[in-house]
């Protein structure tokens, strides 16, 4: 397991861990924020929750596997891993799979 790659002159960090599974490389990015009422009970305002909180954790995902894509210094190891993304948050968020936040 490897935690956090600082790259573009230490301005930027990759996902929290990169663990190494056989031919699969898991990018494991942790968030922490604390739920409201409104986002626990699946109100009004758990949509922007998601879109903020985990939007931001999924952008992070996409953004490391690019980098791996591109070869970039201290990502070129992972290159022939086949990545999977896995966010973890510090309290359960049962809407964030709903199909209308979900990407492929």
């Amino acid at each position: 397991m490897t935690p956090e790659i600082t790259y573009d002159l230490g301005s930027k960090k990759s996902v929290d861990w990169l663990a190494t599974l056989g031919d699969t490389l898991l990018l494991v990015e942790c968030k922490s924020a604390k739920l409201s009422l409104d986002v626990r009970a699946g109100g009004p305002g758990a949509l922007r929750f998601l879109e903020d909180r985990i939007g931001k954790a999924r952008s992070q995902i996409a953004k490391t596997k690019g980098l791996i894509e591109e070869s970039r210094p201290g990502f070129e190891g992972y290159k022939a891993l086949r990545p999977l993304g896995l966010i973890v948050t510090a309290e359960p968020i049962h809407i964030a799979n709903e199909s209308l936040f979900t990407i492929d």
